[in-house]
């Protein structure tokens, strides 16, 4: 430990700030906040259809982590894609859109 201490004091005595024994920061760790609202009707909607969100994005010619993105608002769809999900789930576009966080207030 001290011969450690030695070398990290000398480093910061040379305007090295970090060691390369020293722990680093695990990096992209931490989850990104989403950049659209989730769509969390898209994910009951889906649930109540009994499909999995591979079979959804089967039916819809995406890939099951585009749908998860719409679900958790990393992305959202664009309106020819949002309405192929809404004609295959049987709500409307604008239910899709709608999250029931917005409607409470």
């Amino acid at each position: 430990m001290d011969k450690f201490c030695t070398v990290l004091e000398q480093d910061i005595s040379n305007g090295v700030e970090e060691h390369e024994d020293m722990p680093q920061p695990q990096r992209g760790t931490k989850k990104k906040p989403p950049r659209h609202t989730p769509m969390i009707n898209l994910k009951f909607a889906r649930l109540r259809a009994q499909l999995s969100q591979d079979e959804l994005a089967k039916m819809v010619g995406v890939s099951k982590y585009r749908i998860s993105d719409f679900e958790t608002g990393r992305s959202a769809p664009k309106k020819g894609v949002l309405e192929k999900i809404a004609d295959i789930l049987g709500v409307t576009t604008e239910h899709l859109k709608n999250s029931p966080m917005k409607n409470k207030a």
